[in-house]
């Protein structure tokens, strides 16, 4: 499944003390541990799993020092829109963060990928 692959990429990576954890969106509390960091991406695609995505960063965001990446391609506008209005809505606040110094790593042909740093308001 998709959380083997990301296994995958944490071992390849070398990447000490990370943990992948599935996740349902309609029921965040099945995530036991705290979480310093959340990385979240290619999730901005419904509009009507907006409100879920949006309640569950907060859920996950229990300290003030948590942060949430958000890595997003917008494919529609109007959806991007919606997630940020939901955000505003869920009392997150957040941040573009700049994504030109890690172009590289980013698909070719995709032009619009933002990355947001949120956290709590």
């Amino acid at each position: 499944g998709i959380n083997a692959e990301y296994g995958k990429t944490v071992e390849v990576n070398k990447l000490e003390n990370v943990d992948v954890v599935g996740l349902d969106w309609r029921n965040p509390s099945t995530v036991v541990e705290e979480c310093d960091i959340v990385v979240a991406a290619d999730v901005v695609f419904d509009p009507a799993l907006l409100p879920d995505l949006c309640k569950t960063i907060k859920f996950l965001l229990k300290r003030p020092d948590n942060v949430c990446f958000l890595f997003s391609t917008v494919r529609n506008s109007a959806t991007y829109e919606c997630m940020l209005h939901c955000l505003t809505q869920s009392e997150l606040k957040y941040e573009a963060v700049d994504v030109t110094s890690v172009e590289h790593y980013l698909v070719k042909g995709v032009n619009d990928v933002r990355l947001l740093k949120i956290s709590r308001c």
